[in-house]
């Protein structure tokens, strides 16, 4: 039993992580970030908390985690049919959507009396321009 329960580990975290295309520090951010944005909105709306709204918000996180894996997926779609683009898609989509995260633990800092600090609202503010200039894109 001991060992069906290994290769039922081993073949989840092998799809996982070929889904996702591999393990990197753009999607350890976006883990880490993930968590501490839940857990900000758990604390900032403890007296409103519902959960229907935590759930919302989770199943909102594994949408994400979602669009991570299709745009990997799409990636190689592409380097299959030759177009040699890198990992180019899957990072954007990756860090948009960390900068996502960073703007909703701001507000989930503000809602619990804390405002972000300055140097990184700047990095924020970067990380924005960066990411509408590369892609053409409209964060604000």
């Amino acid at each position: 039993m001991e060992q069906i329960e290994r290769l039922v580990i081993l073949w989840v975290t092998s799809f996982v992580t070929y889904f996702l295309g591999g393990w990197s520090i753009l999607l350890t951010t976006l883990i880490v970030f993930n968590v501490l944005d839940y857990a900000t909105g758990l604390i900032a709306n403890w007296r409103k908390r519902s959960s229907n709204k935590a759930f919302r918000g989770g199943i909102k996180k594994g949408i994400m985690w979602m669009w991570v894996g299709v745009s990997n997926l799409i990636y190689l779609i592409l380097f299959e049919l030759g177009f040699d683009a890198g990992e180019v898609l899957p990072n954007f989509v990756t860090l948009y959507f960390i900068i996502l995260e960073l703007i909703s633990l701001e507000e989930n800092s503000k809602k619990l009396g804390l405002a972000m600090p300055t140097p990184l609202s700047f990095f924020i503010e970067k990380l924005k321009e960066i990411f509408n200039n590369k892609t053409g894109g409209n964060m604000k």
